[in-house]
């Protein structure tokens, strides 16, 4: 009996640590996480995965921008493929950029009922624009699929556990962010099974210099010789066209940023012009508006106004 009062302080310590540990881990696998972009197969989005390359859907049909019943046998289709710009985040699917752009287009002697399908998705870089097009563009049989262009393309996405993630300059060489310099197994395993571990990590993790000889800019030329020439082959390959859209920052005035436009582009710009390839550039096509009268955010992000001029830019592809 004195043996098991001796143990009853530790035991109690032990079982309250314990506790507070769950209560802390139950907190934090529930709470979004900081830094990053991070995705589950939960219950608002179903991930998918198409040669070793994550994507994903909404499960919330009010979520679905996708627009995937209009394709019919004689439609005329086209597609957007791009992230939360192109998508329309925090506007409703009935003027988001697909459904403004597809109204216009209908409106054209000929069009009949066409269809503008958008298999863009908040969170996409280069590496989920390309994956859904394999999985899904030959289904939409497209004339024209146009292509977003943004900052976050070169960026890959890390499937670990249920999630994938984009840690940006965290893990610029791929893999986990490691702070404590644990061991990679061990670190990606307890990354995966703790949201309290996955806090600490983000928390602590400090920006990576890339690689020596990695820039910026020849990032940007291995997206053009790996994920913009496959989309330009599998695109012409079905007897469609690919049209760049250049997206722009929407924390300045427009004609600033068509004017200067940024130097991490120009191996696409180069590309482009090499091949043939047409481009849109928003920031020339709306330079002469009121940046925060067509803005959600001084990021990137279109509000019903803006959208329905980016429409505007876009409807003379489709009836060329």
């Amino acid at each position: 009996m004195h043996g098991l009062s001796r143990l009853r302080g530790p035991l109690l310590a032990l079982l309250s640590i314990t506790l507070v540990i769950a209560v802390v881990e139950g907190w934090a696998r529930n709470r979004p996480l900081p830094r990053i972009q991070q995705v589950y197969d939960d219950g608002r989005s179903y991930l998918f995965d198409h040669d070793g390359d994550p994507y994903w859907v909404p499960k919330d049909p009010d979520m679905d921008h996708r627009n995937l019943d209009c394709v019919t046998a004689d439609s005329r289709n086209a597609v957007l493929i791009g992230d939360s710009i192109l998508y329309g985040s925090r506007v409703l699917r009935q003027r988001a950029l697909a459904a403004q752009l597809q109204a216009r287009w209908r409106e054209q002697p000929g069009a009949g009922q066409a269809c503008i399908v958008n298999l863009s998705q908040p969170g996409y870089a280069s590496q989920q624009q390309l994956a859904t097009a394999r999985a899904n563009l030959a289904a939409q049989r497209p004339e024209v699929v146009f292509w977003e262009i943004w900052g976050n393309g070169p960026n890959r996405f890390e499937r670990v556990g249920d999630a994938v993630y984009n840690f940006g300059t965290l893990a610029p060489d791929g893999g986990v962010p490691s702070p404590f310099g644990v061991e990679a197994a061990l670190n990606r395993t307890l990354f995966a099974h703790s949201g309290l571990y996955r806090r600490l990590v983000l928390g602590a993790a400090l920006p990576v210099a890339p690689a020596a000889g990695v820039s910026q800019s020849s990032r940007w030329a291995d997206l053009v010789a790996t994920d913009l020439t496959e989309a330009r082959a599998l695109v012409e390959g079905l007897g469609a066209e690919l049209v760049l859209v250049y997206c722009p920052p929407l924390d300045r005035p427009l004609a600033e940023t068509a004017d200067r436009p940024l130097a991490d582009f120009q191996p696409i710009r180069d590309w482009s012009t090499r091949e043939g390839v047409r481009s849109i550039v928003l920031a020339e096509e709306l330079r002469d508006h009121d940046v925060e009268a067509i803005r959600l955010d001084t990021c990137c992000h279109f509000n019903e106004h803006g959208l329905g001029l980016v429409a505007d830019a876009l409807l003379p592809v489709l009836i060329d």
